[in-house]
């Protein structure tokens, strides 16, 4: 088992197509922590909807950054932009978006953030306790 793994850091161009590339690294880290393969699948439908998240509510980013914290008890990926930072961050309505629903269904914790980049979204996933 892991002991704790980070900060992995990626950054990838603000395009959808760019996104499979998160997914990947993301993965990687999680199935690193013993994950199940469902619980790996999860995380990384996670990062989809953070990303489509981001790319919606921010057109003029230019990048995507992740940001990965593994340790014995779980991952948690921070997602952000470098789009200019709103007041009214996350945006009305944000939290009742579908993506927002996803994330908060299969993440065991989610919020928003304003990282050194631009807005964000960071999830979390624990280890189950019953794990050998």
């Amino acid at each position: 088992m892991i002991q704790s793994l980070g900060p992995v850091v990626v950054t990838v161009p603000a395009h959808a197509s760019s996104v499979h590339v998160l997914r990947a690294v993301v993965a990687s880290v999680a199935a690193r922590l013993d994950l199940s393969i469902d619980e790996v699948e999860e995380i990384r439908i996670t990062i989809d909807e953070a990303a489509a998240l981001l790319l919606h509510l921010h057109a003029t980013a230019t990048t995507l950054r992740a940001e990965l914290e593994a340790d014995a008890d779980g991952l948690t990926v921070r997602l952000s932009s470098d789009a200019a930072v709103s007041s009214d961050w996350p945006p009305p309505g944000t939290e009742e978006a579908w993506p927002w629903r996803v994330i908060t269904g299969l993440a065991d914790e989610a919020g928003f953030d304003v990282t050194r980049d631009g807005p964000g979204v960071w999830m979390r996933t624990h280890r189950r306790a019953d794990r050998p």
